[in-house]
C-alpha cells in the first residue's frame, strides 16, 4: 500500500530502506526482533577477507599465509563426483542416502576452512572469490573451444561444532574459466546467513556436481598459497 501511495499518489509516504533482507534465523527462532533488516543501499556492510593457505586453511590476515598447494582432479567422462541438489528428481523417486544432504568425493576438490569462530558471522550477498588456478593440461586443451575450457563449481559451508556441514540454501556457482593461466574472480551466490559462533565456514571449489552438466575430459587442478600472490575469499557480512 506505501508503494502504491508513494508512486501513484505521489504522497510522501515511506516505502523502506534501500536495500532489506530477510533474517530466517531470527524469524524462526521466536525472537520479538523483526525478522526483516535494511540498510539505506547495496552492498549493506563491509567486507572481510580471508586468505587461501596451506593444509587446507583460510586465514584471516595475508601474514599467516602458510606456502603450499592443494590440487585435485574430476572424474572425467562427464561423470559427478559431488552433489548440492536435484530438485528435479526430489519427492518423485527414493533417492539414495547418500545424497539427502551435499557431499564431496575425495580427491575431485579442493577445500579451506576457517578456525572456530569467536563470535557470529552474518553474511549478506555474494561473497568472492580471486584465485589463481595451475593447470598445463587445461592450458592446451582451452585453445580448442569451451568444451576444453577448466569447468568448476564453487560453494560455502557451514560447518556445526560436531562436524555436520550445511550448505547454504544448496546454492553453488558453477564456473566456465575463459583462461586457465589468467586470476579467475568467481563471484557466489548471493545469501543471507548468519554463521553463529563456534562454526566454521568452508570453502570449496568442486570439479563436478550432480546437477550440472560436466567435464568429459580429465582436468588436472593446483591452487598455490602464497603470501606474495594471495588467493582471497571475501564475504560481504553485516554488524
Amino acid at each position: 500500500m506505501s508503494w502504491f501511495d508513494h508512486y501513484l499518489k505521489d504522497s510522501p509516504v515511506s516505502t523502506g530502506p534501500g536495500f532489506a533482507y530477510f533474517r530466517d534465523w531470527v524469524r524462526y527462532s521466536g525472537s520479538a526482533a523483526p525478522a526483516y533488516a535494511g540498510a539505506a543501499s547495496y552492498p549493506a556492510g563491509s567486507r572481510q577477507a580471508w586468505y587461501l593457505s596451506a593444509a587446507d586453511r583460510l586465514v584471516p590476515s595475508r601474514s599467516q599465509i602458510v606456502p603450499g598447494s592443494t590440487s585435485w582432479s574430476n572424474p572425467g567422462a562427464g561423470a559427478a563426483a559431488s552433489y548440492s541438489e536435484v530438485s528435479g528428481l526430489e519427492g518423485q523417486v527414493t533417492l539414495p542416502p547418500d545424497l539427502t544432504t551435499p557431499y564431496d568425493t575425495p580427491g575431485t576438490f579442493g577445500a579451506w576452512t576457517t578456525p572456530a569462530l569467536a563470535s557470529p558471522v552474518t553474511i549478506i550477498g555474494a561473497p568472492t572469490l580471486d584465485v589463481a588456478f595451475d593447470s598445463p593440461a587445461v592450458a592446451v586443451a582451452q585453445t580448442a573451444g569451451p568444451g576444453g575450457r577448466l569447468q568448476l563449481f564453487a560453494k560455502l559451508y557451514d560447518v556445526a561444532p560436531d562436524g555436520s556441514v550445511t550448505l547454504v540454501h544448496r546454492l553453488v556457482s558453477p564456473v566456465r574459466v575463459a583462461d586457465v593461466t589468467r586470476p579467475v574472480h568467481v563471484e557466489l551466490p548471493a545469501i543471507v546467513h548468519r554463521v553463529e559462533a563456534d562454526h566454521r565456514l568452508r570453502l570449496v571449489v568442486a570439479s563436478t556436481d550432480a546437477a550440472y552438466k560436466n567435464a568429459y575430459a580429465v582436468q588436472p587442478v593446483t591452487v598455490h598459497a602464497s603470501p606474495t600472490t594471495p588467493a582471497v575469499l571475501n564475504l560481504p557480512v553485516v554488524r
